[in-house]
Parts: structure tokens; sequence; C-alpha cells
């Protein structure tokens, strides 16, 4: 449940607050009156500090990007073995939490279209990024082949497939079977991808999920 903040909140406290709310509740149902009243304060000191409420979106949308890229690094940052890591992303991801922010990002597609296009390339960039730097990083280590591999590709297919919700969304299958599909497309790629030593690994990791 979220705390109520007590007090006159602060900037990063106002931004946490409304995200939360955005999350909850939706970004077109939310009001400038919830926000104040969530954050002990008046419409009028909000509005002081954010013009309106799609600005206070956006400083919102900016906020959960910069969250979830230090949850990621943070993942880098405690894990020797990268494809260990990745094995362990794929399966620990907490649906409801992805859920959540999946329908945050459509609903300001719907409803904020020029927010929306703002930052989707952005994001994007920076999972590319992101996915080019795990892979190199596994190539490194020795759990991935070089030749005949371009891993430009490799992490823009990979991009690809994390952006297929919406397209899995329109099929008649439960949320843990979207997921299981496509969990399974991506242990695939990285088997392919993988020297005996990466694939000895992600069959050990394969193993012990059947057990």
């Amino acid at each position: 449940m979220r705390p109520k903040v007590t007090g006159m909140a602060t900037r990063t406290q106002i931004l946490e607050t409304s995200l939360q709310l955005f999350l909850e509740k939706g970004c077109k149902n939310v009001t400038m009156d919830d926000i104040a009243s969530e954050n002990g304060m008046s419409k009028r000191t909000l509005y002081e500090l954010f013009k309106d409420k799609s600005s206070l979106l956006e400083e919102s949308i900016v906020t959960l990007h910069e969250r979830k890229m230090e949850v990621i690094n943070q993942f880098l940052t405690n894990h020797e073995n990268i494809l260990q890591m990745l094995l362990e992303s794929i399966d620990n991801g907490d649906e409801k939490i992805l859920d959540t922010h999946y329908n945050f990002m459509m609903e300001i597609k719907k409803y904020y279209p020029e927010l929306y296009q703002k930052f989707i390339k952005t994001f994007h960039h920076h999972q590319y990024e992101m996915l080019k730097k795990v892979l190199d990083k596994g190539f490194e280590d020795g759990f991935f082949i070089k030749d005949g591999v371009n891993y430009d590709d490799v992490a823009y297919s990979l991009l690809l497939i994390s952006g297929k919700k919406s397209e899995f969304n329109m099929l008649e299958f439960s949320k843990s079977d979207q997921r299981r599909a496509m969990s399974e497309m991506v242990l695939l790629i990285l088997r392919g991808l993988s020297t005996p030593k990466g694939m000895q690994i992600i069959d050990n990791h394969i193993k012990n999920k059947l057990k």
C-alpha cells in the first residue's frame, strides 16, 4: 500500500507519489487534485512546481525510466556471470510489475501521443545499448560465438521480441503463456549464439527448471 506523504512534500517525493498514482489508477483518471491531496499540499502549490498535468506526467515517465535503468545496472553490477544474469532475468521478471508498466505506456500512447513519441525512441535506444553491452560482455567472457554473428542485429532482434507484447495480447493466451513463449524465443536465440561453455550453462539452467 502506498504511504501518504505527511508534511510538505519535496519535488522528488511528488514525482514518486504521482508515478505510483499514475501506475495504479491510470494517467487519464488521476487529477491534479488527487496528486495535491496525496502529497499534502494545495493544488495552487502543486501548480507552482508543475505547470500542468502533462508536465508532471512527463517527469514521472522520466522517473520510471531512470528507476528501471538503475535496477538493470544494479543487476549487471551484482553478477559476474553475464549469461547466468540473463537467464535469471528471463525467469524472474515480476509479471504484475511488467504488465503495470506496459499498460501505463500504452495509456500514454493513447491519451498523450506527443509524450509517447517524445520518449519511446529514447527508451528503445537505451534498451538497445544495454542489450549490446550485455551481449558484448557475454562474447568477451567466452559464452557467445564470434564468427558470423552481427551482435548489433542480435540486440535489435531481442528488442523486437520484447516489443511484441501487444501482438500477444490480441491472441487468446494467458499472461503466463505469453511470457513463457517470449522467454522461450529469447532462450533459443541465446543458445544459438552460445559456445560449448555457454551451452553448458544454459542446459544446466533448463534442467534445474524442469526439476
